[in-house]
């Protein structure tokens, strides 16, 4: 099921997206949601703007993008979440290892690292820009940028109407900030924005999913319980956690849907992105779907660009096409 099916005149339909690690800034936001506005309207039907587009500024930097269209008939709201600026200032600490760029080899202010082609484009970005997002969440600022996403969304959903449908479309890092986020706005037992976006959640599409390896650093090694009994097992990743808490709070009974969607997009040559495996997940509550695709053209068999396998996801047409439309086709799709 596609966000065809979740049309309605009499219902609106908020989609939000969060995206993953790697540096990400307002154009992106705007490309991902002309991305999908362009896939369903060539797919189901024109669309006509009901409001101007605009970028609201957040605390610590974050901010979203929204724009609004009819669709068939029926209001879809669009937010891009710019989480970025969050961890810019940390990465700026690796930029004096970035290809060519000049480094203090002792006393030479010239002396620049040299790299081959590929290599460079792999430190550059794929580890000085992409995985420093990461490590920066499984560390200290953990706490910060968590807190940031839940101030984030509680401004997202705050005006949300009560019978609107939401779908949420994370990337890589972005699914778990936003998993954790929603987990501790329904464990803090503070009623709110983020209690009724719960309830109202019926799809989640998540792009390079990394969940699982993610997941490594919030377990303890086997054989070391003895050491930590006082402390609560937790979830082995942060979609259980968020699962776990909906349940706690009985959101499940007061969905919209009778079970919450997951939908994960992986490129098997993106070396960034794992399965979800749908029987980790298994309850009456959760549908769980796995989605192979391809982001780029494989070199003689050989190779994909690693960078383009792990962002190109809201630019692969196939994968916008089955964000609005499902798989199989929606019956309200061309």
């Amino acid at each position: 099921m596609g966000l065809a099916d979740q049309l309605s005149p009499d219902r609106p339909l908020d989609v939000v997206l969060v995206h993953g690690m790697c540096t990400h800034d307002k154009a992106w936001g705007r490309a991902a949601i002309h991305t999908l506005q362009a896939a369903m309207t060539a797919n189901i039907a024109a669309a006509r703007d009901t409001e101007a587009s605009g970028t609201i500024p957040l605390a610590h930097g974050v901010e979203f993008v929204r724009d609004t269209a009819v669709i068939d008939g029926s209001k879809v709201r669009m937010t891009a979440i710019i989480w970025s600026p969050l961890t810019a200032p940390l990465k700026q600490q690796l930029r004096y290892d970035d290809t060519g760029e000049p480094t203090d080899c002792a006393v030479d202010a010239t002396c620049k690292p040299k790299r081959a082609r590929l290599n460079g484009l792999a430190k550059d970005t794929l580890l000085n820009d992409c995985l420093s997002d990461a490590m920066a969440y499984q560390g200290a600022s953990r706490p910060v940028m968590r807190d940031a996403m839940v101030a984030a969304f509680n401004e997202v959903f705050k005006d949300t109407p009560a019978d609107a449908r939401i779908v949420l479309i994370s990337a890589s890092l972005g699914s778990k900030l936003s998993f954790d986020a929603l987990s501790q706005m329904l464990e803090s037992g503070s009623p709110g924005a983020g209690q009724a976006a719960a309830a109202r959640l019926g799809q989640i599409f998540m792009n390079a999913n990394q969940l699982p390896i993610l997941g490594l650093a919030d377990q303890r090694l086997p054989g070391t319980l003895a050491t930590a009994a006082a402390a609560p097992e937790v979830p082995a990743d942060s979609l259980q956690r968020f699962l776990a808490a909906r349940s706690a709070v009985g959101l499940h009974a007061q969905a919209l849907t009778p079970r919450l969607a997951v939908i994960a997009f992986t490129d098997p040559n993106d070396l960034l992105s794992y399965r979800l495996l749908p029987s980790r997940y298994a309850s009456p509550q959760v549908a769980v779907s796995d989605v192979l695709v391809s982001n780029e053209t494989t070199v003689l068999g050989l190779i994909e660009r690693p960078d383009t396998a792990h962002t190109a996801y809201m630019t692969n047409p196939d994968v916008a096409s089955a964000i609005a439309c499902g798989r199989p086709k929606s019956a309200r799709c061309r």
